[in-house]
């Protein structure tokens, strides 16, 4: 099994919730997100009372890794006799380009998601 390099950090910051719908009937619920990214999930801190308008102004950071990517050539489906398929091991620069973000209540019931394409970012360095 080869070992993954760490190549950099994803520093995502979590500012606040709008409109959040409202999963309590009775008082306001205690938002709080977790953050889904290659495979690793981390939380931000719970907003006691947090409503429908939480702040959570929290950084979470994950770990960015370079992974190989193993492309074959040299393949010809229809003649497969002409020349045997070669494995190549590519460099991909980064391992996941997509995060979800789940909102729950802290009564574990989801307020919603979504899923955030952090291609630039990681290409560019910086995305707000």
């Amino acid at each position: 099994m080869s070992k993954k390099t760490q190549i950099g950090t994803l520093i995502v910051v979590v500012l606040q919730g709008r409109n959040l719908p409202n999963k309590r009937f009775i008082g306001k619920q205690n938002p709080y997100c977790e953050l889904n990214y290659n495979g690793e999930s981390k939380s931000t801190k719970v907003i006691k009372g947090g409503g429908q308008h939480p702040n959570w102004d929290d950084e979470i950071r994950f770990p960015v890794y370079e992974t190989p990517k193993v492309k074959f050539t040299g393949v010809n489906e229809a003649e497969p006799h002409i020349s045997s398929p070669t494995p190549v091991v590519q460099s991909r620069k980064y391992a996941d380009r997509e995060m979800t973000l789940t909102c729950y209540s802290s009564q574990y019931v989801s307020i919603g998601s979504c899923s955030v394409d952090i291609t630039e970012a990681l290409t560019k360095g910086e995305q707000d």
